[in-house]
């Protein structure tokens, strides 16, 4: 049976936006910010707290929405290129948090940026997806 809209529970859209919400944000004032800036380190940390939470709602939607929209059959390319850019944006972070080689940490750092930043284009695309049909 296929469904026209497969919509998140009220409370998983809330956590889902309200953890990528604070990921973007404290990433992209974490990039604004001077190395110099003492504020920085908060930010970044900030950011921490933000990725645990975002990795806690991504795994609800790996257990529902996600098998439940592949079956559906519609929204797959915006999907897949989703959790692909969530699982790079993931191994990256994990990559600048525990690999120390500059020149790692330099591409790792700019890939990581640069999905961070086009993150919401990606997830606006998704949910207008849905909203068409």
């Amino acid at each position: 049976m296929k469904h026209s809209k497969l919509l998140l529970e009220p409370l998983q859209k809330r956590a889902l936006y309200l953890a990528t919400t604070l990921l973007w944000l404290s990433g992209a004032i974490w990039l604004y910010l001077l190395e110099t800036d003492p504020a920085r380190p908060l930010w970044m940390r900030l950011h921490g707290a933000a990725a645990m939470v975002f990795l806690m709602v991504f795994g609800t939607l790996l257990m529902q929405h996600v098998p439940a929209g592949w079956r559906q059959g519609e929204q797959r390319l915006s999907g897949v290129s989703l959790i692909a850019t969530y699982s790079v944006l993931i191994v990256t972070g994990w990559m600048l948090y525990y690999l120390a080689g500059d020149q790692v940490r330099y591409w790792t750092g700019k890939t990581h940026a640069i999905l961070g930043l086009v993150l919401p284009l990606l997830i606006y695309i998704h949910v207008r997806q849905n909203m068409k049909k």
